[in-house]
């Protein structure tokens, strides 16, 4: 884990200008721009998840946020000053007041503990608080909410040794999410290299099996970190293990990489993958149930198998099967390298289930209790946002159980979870809707289906028509070629604090440095969504998209941000490159045409490095067109290619380049490079490569 790769203390004070303006009702919204401007790259150097603090021991007169401080004679904390550009990430609380006489709840834990796109108008720890006041129980309670955006292990096991001093009577730890960055942050050089060489000699099954095995001990390590610093000081702990959006949830590019496999099982894997989707297409399940169970015996390491098996097993009724199916797609994540979405993976389960009941921890897991409360049912978009968060459905029957637990630790009293109601309390319908839009951008920004997309869209303007003003101001500046941070309408959504409910509303909004994505399955969800409200912005946008993409004879790079990427995904472990890469068989490429009666002219230099084959081809596609519209000859070496496309087989509009990298079977060679890349390639070879892909009109005569 990089922590070196800290912002520069001189940003501090713009850091905290930006945060004071940001919380004014008043601030001056070209003056926010600006000091967004000028801290973006190094928001953006910084690595997913990476803390912001000093990994040792936090300072004995504070608890995450919150300082200590001496009033009237009485100690409590209040919210540091200092740290304001963090608080954001934690509860909306401003004092933490002296212990009295309510027995004190500590719920610790990261962003699905946080409540995440309802927080701050509500979350888990208000619901929790709220059933266990509708219980009437002999004894009062407070719920502390030191829940945090980001929390991976070691900020948890800080949190762990910090809360003490709230004096709390019982700890509950809702997270698990995030806890794989924390190992591999963990890999030593040579642990590595002993992964990369076990991978040399016994595959997949033996580098997954060495992993699993420096992975669990890590799980142990927290469990223990729970029972020194909280169990052992006879602090009861309560875990829960959170969930996944098994069925909705899909895989990402990143995440299809072709890991090396022996004896040509990947040409298997994609003759089975291509039987799948001809079998899904014309809706034969049973062929489609077979080629995916081949997909999975020919290449174990990739996911898209294991999804579709879990398809299979649905549309039967096999619920169980498919759980596992869906969950090993889920967890070949941590073995792979290709960590895009977190989640709590079997094995973090599996390690908790087994050690901490010895340890007096007492267990809440959620994956029983979800399959127990819908056995006919796999975990999708009724309980899930995205990819872990819980939507209200969730978290009141999560806090019903969390609430029953509780119940017992203080009255000694065992209840069964029946007796429990879920609160009366909810968001408000504005809430709502911004929960929805705020997913709705999330899970656009991380790959997922345009369906899913059109029903967040759906919901948020079902839910308030409060929501379709950031809707579009959203459609404006995500259109738009200049970066979002320096468009009136990403001002207006900045200022408007609507959004405020999505990680702040501002930093989650802008685009990452030359990164900005064209939105196109987002943009094209918010206008069918307002189309419902009788808001007809269709033409509108295209007209923008024409006007902002078009294709003039001075000709566009198809490698800029806007054209070569859908999400934000990226291989981990791979720096950015301006050569564009492909570990999958297949890449796209969005271009607008104008429709003036003109053709297109291409050229492209790419190559297959390492690989050639005389009997294969590079495929060029455009649109739904039949065939390749230009075949580029395979080879190691660069070369650059021409070909025209003509009008008639374009769309005016949006139109989509696909290009079809031939896959070849070779030798695996070890790799004597310490360059941590150097060994991902041969892991994962790089199919294709474009260093310059541009698209010019040609004049029309």
């Amino acid at each position: 884990m990089n922590l070196d790769n800290r912002p520069s203390e001189s940003l501090k004070p713009l850091a905290k200008e930006l945060s004071a303006l940001l919380w004014s009702k008043n601030g001056d919204a070209g003056k926010k721009i600006e000091l967004f401007r000028q801290l973006q790259p190094a928001l953006d150097a910084r690595e997913p998840g990476e803390r912001k603090e000093d990994p040792q021991e936090v300072p004995e007169d504070t608890v995450g946020i919150w300082k200590r401080i001496s009033k009237e004679g009485k100690l409590f904390f209040r919210r540091d000053f200092d740290q304001r550009a963090d608080w954001l990430s934690w509860a909306d609380v401003h004092d933490i007041p002296p212990k009295g006489n309510r027995r004190r709840i500590v719920l610790l834990g990261e962003s699905v503990a946080r409540g995440y796109y309802y927080d701050p108008y509500y979350n888990v720890a208000k619901e929790l608080e709220a059933i266990l006041k509708a219980q009437r129980l002999t004894v009062e309670t407070e719920i502390i909410d030191l829940a945090r955006t980001g929390m991976g292990m070691q900020d948890l096991c800080r949190m762990m040794r910090s809360c003490i001093r709230l004096e709390p009577d019982a700890v509950i730890i809702f997270g698990g999410n995030n806890w794989e960055l924390e190992f591999t942050g963990s890999l030593e050089p040579e642990d590595q290299e002993n992964i990369q060489q076990t991978f040399y000699t016994h595959g997949f099954p033996g580098m997954k099996t060495l992993m699993e095995q420096k992975f669990s001990r890590l799980v142990s390590d927290l469990l223990g970190c729970a029972d020194t610093t909280l169990v052992g000081k006879g602090i009861p702990v309560i875990m829960m293990i959170p969930e996944f959006n098994l069925r909705d949830w899909k895989s990402v590019e990143p995440e299809q990489g072709m890991m090396w496999m022996p004896d040509g099982a990947n040409e298997k894997w994609l003759c089975a993958r291509d039987a799948a989707r001809e079998a899904k297409k014309n809706r034969d399940m049973d062929r489609f149930g077979v080629a995916a169970a081949e997909m999975v015996g020919a290449n174990p390491a990739h996911p898209l198998g294991f999804e579709w098996l879990g398809e299979f097993h649905a549309h039967c009724g096999q619920y169980e099967e498919a759980r596992k199916a869906f969950a090993t797609a889920r967890d070949l994540i941590l073995f792979t390298g290709r960590f895009c979405a977190p989640r709590c993976y079997g094995l973090i389960q599996d390690g908790i289930l087994k050690e901490a009941p010895a340890l007096g921890i007492r267990v809440i897991d959620l994956p029983a209790v979800f399959a127990h409360e819908w056995p006919d049912h796999i975990p999708n978009r009724d309980q899930f946002l995205d990819y872990c968060h819980l939507t209200i459905e969730g978290i009141k029957l999560a806090m019903r159980h969390a609430a029953r637990e509780v119940i017992e630790v203080l009255t000694g009293k065992s209840i069964p979870v029946s007796s429990v109601r879920a609160s009366a309390l909810f968001p408000d319908k504005n809430v709502l809707a911004i929960a929805h839009f705020g997913a709705a951008i999330h899970n656009s920004h991380t790959g997922q289906p345009a369906e899913l997309l059109r029903y967040h869209c759906a919901r948020a303007i079902g839910y308030s028509p409060e929501a379709k003003q950031p809707m579009m101001e959203f459609m404006d500046f995500a259109t738009r070629r200049s970066s979002s941070i320096f468009c009136k309408s990403f001002e207006k959504i900045a200022a408007g604090r609507k959004m405020r409910q999505y990680d702040g509303g501002v930093v989650s909004l802008a685009n990452p440095a030359r990164r900005k994505l064209l939105d196109v399955d987002l943009v094209d969800a918010i206008v069918n969504a307002l189309h419902t409200v009788n808001i007809h912005l269709g033409e509108e946008i295209g007209e923008l998209r024409t006007k902002e993409h078009h294709i003039g004879p001075e000709g566009i790079d198809l490698l800029e941000s806007f054209y070569s990427r859908t999400d934000y995904n990226s291989f981990i472990g791979v720096p950015d490159s301006i050569v564009y890469g492909a570990r999958t068989t297949e890449s796209l490429f969005r271009f607008v045409f104008q429709g003036d009666g003109s053709g297109l002219a291409f050229s492209i230099t790419c190559r297959t490095p390492g690989r050639e084959d005389d009997g294969k081809c590079i495929g060029i596609f455009v649109n739904d067109v039949p065939g390749p519209i230009a075949k580029v000859p395979m080879g190691a070496r660069w070369t650059t290619n021409h070909f025209t496309i003509g009008p008639g087989q374009l769309r005016k509009g949006l139109n989509t380049l696909r290009i079809g990298w031939p896959y070849t079977f070779q030798p695996l060679q070890p790799v004597h490079s310490t360059s941590h890349h150097m060994k991902l390639k041969q892991v994962y070879p790089v199919l294709g490569e474009i260093s310059a892909l541009r698209v010019r009109a040609l004049q029309v005569e």
